[in-house]
C-alpha cells in the first residue's frame, strides 16, 4: 500500500526514559565539608546588635549551618531524569504539608537560637562539563514502531539517542544556593546563584559551539508563600559578558524540547 500516512503521536511510548541517565558525576577529587555551629542562648535585650539580617531574635549574626562541595575536573550530567529523581527524594525527606505555614515565633532572651538559613556552597575547580541530557519530542515521529511486529519489539536493536546540551566551565565557577530555615510574615524566599566562567556550549545538533563567554551569572529567588496554594513568584535574571551566539533553528527545537521533557 503506497497511500500516505499520519503520524499517529499516541504509537510512541511517552514513558520511554531513553535520556536517563544515573552517572550524576564523575570527578578526579570531591571534597564535602559540613558545618553546623553549635547554638546558645539569646542575649538579654540591652545586649542585642541592629542587625539587618536579623528578623527572628537572635541578637546577633545567626548561627551557621551549611554544606561546602568541591569538585574538580568533573563531568556532571544533570537533567529532567535526574531532576525528577531528586523530586522523589525531596518530597520523601520534605513533603509537601498542603496547609498554611505559621510564621517563625519571635525568639525571646534565654531560648536557644536559631539556625536561619541552610548554605550550600559548590565550586567547580579545574575543568567541568555539565552535560544536560533531554527526550526530543520533537523527533518522536521518526521511532514510531512498525505495527506488524509484536508489541515491545523493535526492528532496530540500537537505544534511541538523546539529545544534549553541553557547558564547558573552566575553574572558579561556583554555585550558591540558600534555603531559609525560618518563615516570616510573608513566607521565605530561596536564592541560587550561579557564576561561570570561560563558558563554552555545544548541543547535540551539530556537536559545535553554540555560546562563547568569559564570564556570565545567573540569579534566582524563588518565593515560597506562607499559604500553601497562594501564586508563587520566581525571579531570574542573567548577564553575559561579550557573548557570541551561533543560534540555528534547530537549537530552538532542542530548547523546547528541553523544557518539554522537564515540565512532563
Amino acid at each position: 500500500n503506497d497511500s500516505p500516512t499520519t503520524f499517529d503521536r499516541s504509537s510512541v511510548n511517552k514513558e520511554a526514559q531513553y535520556a536517563a541517565v544515573a552517572d550524576i558525576l564523575e570527578c578526579s577529587q570531591l571534597d564535602l565539608l559540613y558545618y553546623a555551629d553549635v547554638v546558645g542562648t539569646v542575649p538579654p535585650l540591652d545586649q542585642h546588635l541592629a542587625i539587618e539580617q536579623d528578623k527572628i531574635g537572635n541578637g546577633d549574626i545567626a548561627p551557621e549551618w551549611g554544606l561546602q562541595v568541591k569538585t574538580r575536573d568533573g563531568l556532571i550530567q544533570y537533567g529532567p531524569w535526574a531532576d525528577s529523581q531528586r523530586q522523589v527524594l525531596q518530597d520523601f525527606f520534605y513533603p509537601n504539608i498542603h496547609r498554611h505555614q505559621p510564621a517563625t515565633p519571635f525568639l525571646q532572651p534565654g531560648e536557644a537560637r536559631m539556625h536561619t538559613a541552610f548554605r550550600l556552597d559548590v565550586q567547580f575547580l579545574g575543568n567541568t562539563n555539565f552535560r544536560i541530557p533531554t527526550r526530543e519530542p520533537s523527533k518522536d515521529w521518526l521511532h514510531v514502531p512498525d505495527p506488524r511486529l509484536p508489541p515491545g519489539h523493535s526492528r532496530s536493536t540500537a537505544t534511541r539517542p538523546y539529545g544534549w546540551l553541553d557547558v564547558q566551565l573552566a575553574a572558579d565557577s561556583s554555585l550558591l544556593v540558600e534555603v531559609p530555615s525560618i518563615v516570616d510574615d510573608i513566607g521565605y524566599t530561596t536564592k541560587v546563584e550561579l557564576w561561570l566562567h570561560d563558558i563554552d556550549l555545544t548541543t547535540s545538533v551539530n556537536y559545535a559551539s553554540l555560546l562563547l563567554a568569559p564570564e556570565c551569572r545567573f540569579v534566582g529567588y524563588m518565593d515560597t508563600p506562607r499559604l500553601w496554594n497562594a501564586k508563587r513568584l520566581w525571579t531570574f535574571s542573567a548577564a553575559v559578558n561579550q557573548p557570541e551566539i551561533f543560534l540555528l533553528r534547530d537549537h530552538i527545537t532542542l530548547i523546547q524540547d528541553l523544557i518539554n521533557d522537564w515540565t512532563a
